[in-house]
């Protein structure tokens, strides 16, 4: 529901991922015409620090993902 950009609006009865300690994955999607989740996924949570969560979902089954912190003080590069 992340790809779809959707957030909780569409029924949690719909779809089903893995949860952990399995490594993030679509397990099954039914959708009712308006959406498609067809095709190899690959889903990762992203360390952004106690105070906040974040997930990514990238249409791809062989996709190494990766993140990266600005510096505290990015705001002051920027020119």
């Amino acid at each position: 529901m992340k790809a779809l950009g959707s957030g909780l609006s569409l029924p949690l009865d719909r779809f089903s991922v893995t949860v952990p300690p399995e490594a993030p994955r679509l397990l099954r999607a039914v959708g009712d015409g308006s959406w498609t989740l067809d095709g190899p996924w690959s889903l990762a949570d992203l360390d952004c620090g106690a105070d906040h969560l974040a997930t990514v979902a990238v249409r791809s089954a062989a996709v190494a993902i990766t993140s990266h912190r600005l510096s505290d003080d990015w705001p002051e590069h920027l020119g």
